[in-house]
Order: C-alpha cells, then structure tokens, then sequence
C-alpha cells in the first residue's frame, strides 16, 4: 500500500472455496475506489479504469450474487479482472489459507500465476504446511502443496511460531505494561501457538471479560481467570 499498489484481500474457506472470496474482494474493492474517489477524503489513488468501470457496471448490473459468480467462472476472467484493476496502477492479491484449496483450485492459481508473470499483478498465497485436526496429533501436508511450490518465480518464506521471548514481548507491548504474570503468558502463548495476532487477539479477550486485570504497572489474573479455555 505504501508504494503505491491497490491492495486486495480474499481469504479461503472450505466452505465458500477460491472463487467466491475472490469475487467479493474484487467487488469491495472496485466499490471502494469509487466512495473514495467520489468523497471529501483524499483519494487512495487516481480513478478507476475505463477497463475497471466497465467491469464495476457489469456486476452492478447482476440480477444477484450466483449471477455476479456467473460472471468470474473462469481463470480468464478472474484474469481480466484482476489486469482491470492493474489498469491504473499495480495490483497485489492477497489469498490466505490457500491450504484449504481443491486441487482444481490449486490448478487456476497456477494459471493465474503463469497468465500474470509479466504484468502489474502481484500474487502473495499463505498456507500451513502443517494443519492438524484436532484429533489427529500427526502433521499433513495440505492436498496440492507440492503443486504450489513447484510454480515457476514463486518465492516462498516458510514462517513458523514466534520464539517464546518474543512472545512475551509482543504480549507485554499489547497490554502496555512491563510485566505480565507468567501463568498469564503461558496461556496466551500455548492457545495462540505462536501465531502473532492470534495472540494479540486472546490477550485482548481476556481483558474484555475479566480474566486478567491491571494492578499497577502489571497484567495478573483477574477474578474470572481460568487456567484453561473452556
């Protein structure tokens, strides 16, 4: 954002799968350059495309949601129209959990990556490469990973949990405090596993309801407190 890309963000569900978070990012965004660019606000960049209105028209005119997905059922035109909004200035997309993709999903990513190599698009896919279910304490390799990998110009940063110390900062930041109770940070860290804004995100809640509470310049339990979640 800061150098000047649009920036879109579409997250994967098993439910919902690739196509269907896609289009509603690519809706929300188009719809979102037209608000800012037609407000008082200072405008996030200069005005939708010919190409990107003609786009933005095509869905408004949509009898309802199944239509608009009519609209976007193949690579190439979720292609079009991610070059549509790459048409004023440069495109990067965002998808999260790319592991929860169909291997025929696997396989329009890997279009979209070829089709987009030498333009102003951007792809950045996140993925566990270790997704347990609960009651399978053995590590799995998402279906298609390999595949994933495998793709011509990807770079890959394989992140794993936050180190225990850095844990401790991060949560002693959030709270603004110099100390937490270490049965406190145990918590946080053993349910978020390491995972920075998952951390935030619970350390947050259980100030919200009471488990933990203030007492000077320290987070100790609260009156609430449970050593485990529920």
């Amino acid at each position: 954002k800061a150098r000047g890309f649009r920036w879109l963000e579409a997250r994967m569900s098993a439910l919902e799968g690739l196509r269907r978070p896609l289009i509603h990012a690519i809706r929300h965004s188009l719809e979102r350059q037209v608000e800012v660019s037609s407000g008082s606000d200072a405008p996030e960049g200069p005005p939708l495309s010919s190409h990107a209105e003609a786009l933005l028209r095509r869905h408004r005119q949509a009898e309802d949601s199944d239509t608009r997905e009519e609209a976007l059922r193949s690579t190439w035109e979720i292609e079009h129209a991610f070059l549509a909004l790459a048409d004023d200035r440069p495109l990067a997309v965002l998808i999260e959990d790319v592991h929860l993709c169909r291997r025929d999903e696997i396989r329009t990513l890997a279009g979209l990556s070829a089709s987009l190599r030498q333009r102003r698009v951007y792809l950045v896919l996140t993925w566990r490469t270790k997704d347990p279910e609960p009651s399978d304490p053995e590590d799995r390799t998402p279906s298609g990973f390999y595949d994933l990998v495998a793709l011509e110009d990807l770079v890959r940063l394989e992140l794993g949990p936050l180190p225990e110390t850095a844990m401790q900062r991060l949560v002693e930041d959030a709270a603004g405090v110099p100390f937490v109770a270490r049965e406190v940070l145990d918590r946080v860290i053993t349910e978020s596993e390491g995972v920075p804004l998952y951390a935030i995100s619970l350390y947050e809640h259980l100030e919200a309801v009471g488990e933990v509470k203030r007492v000077g310049d320290a987070i100790r339990p609260g009156a609430f407190w449970r050593k485990e979640a529920p």
